[in-house]
């Protein structure tokens, strides 16, 4: 049936052609040719051969042009098809003091869909975590650099471009090449000199100084900011931070609150927070230099997230973090830029005398936290 098909094909093509030779392209089984009107036989038991090379010598060509018009039809209708696909939007986790302040002008900057998802900090990290090799963000914004120590954390992240890293100009080293640096700030312990003058040679005579229950601190197993503290206090002194702490707040803002209020004396906070006191009235708030005692440096950081196919404007995103417009935004939010950009004088002076950059690492952070809680129990 599939020969007495081609076969009728054929000798149809011949005919308008004008090729004679093919207009006998069907035989019987003795060779002798057979008319095109007699061509239905086969219906009644008479069996037929088709030449196979005549069939070759004509259809193959005619074959080869329709296979590749068909290819390049499927081709461009693909092709016009994902051009009027919408572009899949940019997922961004992003810590809520970052969304406050970049929000503006990373809309402005990113000229492609972008979903924007703010959270606290310790919600940032519960997230990750949660969602862990099926985490749906392509960008994370805002996670502090002790984390990129963090194997379940670093194994998320993706391996960033050379050229990122070309942009930077700091003050501390920084080896990582899959988190990308984005501001810094400098650790600090926070006071009225109106109402307090603490000893400020080191960290330790600091405390002792300190009037019982005068101290806010963020919890350490909440907040990083508490988690910097306790790898700044010496765990032999964990106890005397008990006895000077007031109390320890969820996150960071908690803290600010209840020394804004003068609920507590001494608050954990930055260098730079100072900046903001005394563009709000607080002329007297002070940071407590220490001569002998090097402060912490936290690190805020960026990483894409490791999937089969990265979202192609990620890095492009990336860039616009490193922007002028974006860099401005984090001396607007009181902390250190990452790139080489003008800074306030004032933001000179609060830079301490020295200087170590939190490292965190997960069982370093979990045996502090054993200490500090140890230390606790006994008060």
């Amino acid at each position: 049936m599939t020969f007495f098909f081609w076969g009728l094909l054929g000798d149809l093509f011949s005919a308008f052609f004008h090729r004679p030779r093919l207009c006998h392209r069907l035989v019987n089984s003795d060779r002798q040719p057979i008319k095109l009107r007699d061509s239905l036989l086969p219906f009644y038991g008479r069996s037929l051969k088709l030449h196979r090379q005549e069939f070759k010598s004509f259809f193959r060509p005619f074959l080869l042009a329709l296979f590749s018009i068909t290819v390049l039809i499927l081709s461009s209708l693909g092709t016009s098809l994902k051009a009027d696909a919408p572009e899949k939007p940019l997922v961004v986790y992003i810590h809520e003091t970052l969304y406050v302040t970049q929000k503006e002008a990373l809309v402005k900057h990113c000229s492609f869909p972008l979903i924007l998802k703010p959270f606290s900090g310790s919600d940032l990290v519960g997230k990750i975590l949660l969602e862990g090799k099926h985490l749906k963000a392509d960008v994370v914004v805002g996670l502090e650099g002790e984390r990129m120590n963090d194997p379940r954390i670093a194994s998320l992240a993706e391996s960033l471009p050379p050229a990122l890293f070309q942009k930077l100009t700091l003050p501390f080293s920084w080896k990582n090449k899959n988190f990308l640096p984005l501001s810094y700030a400098y650790l600090a312990f926070l006071y009225e000199e109106e109402a307090l003058q603490p000893a400020q040679e080191t960290l330790g005579d600091f405390l002792k100084s300190l009037p019982p229950k005068s101290l806010v601190v963020p919890d350490p197993r909440t907040s990083m900011v508490g988690r910097g503290a306790l790898s700044w206090v010496a765990p032999s002194d964990y106890e005397m931070l008990h006895e000077k702490t007031l109390t320890y707040p969820k996150g960071w803002s908690g803290a600010f609150s209840l020394f804004n209020r003068g609920r507590a004396k001494v608050m954990l906070s930055y260098t730079t927070s100072i900046l903001y006191h005394q563009a709000n009235g607080q002329p007297f708030v002070r940071w407590a230099s220490f001569k002998k005692t090097a402060h912490p440096l936290q690190v805020m950081t960026a990483f894409v997230s490791r999937k089969i196919s990265p979202h192609p404007r990620a890095i492009l995103f990336l860039e616009v973090l490193l922007s002028k417009a974006a860099q401005q935004g984090v001396i607007d939010n009181y902390a250190y830029p990452v790139i080489k950009i003008s800074l306030p004088e004032t933001y000179e002076k609060c830079r301490p005398q020295d200087a170590f950059l939190l490292e965190g690492g997960e069982i370093k952070e979990a045996e502090n936290l054993r200490k500090w809680m140890a230390a606790g129990y006994k008060k």
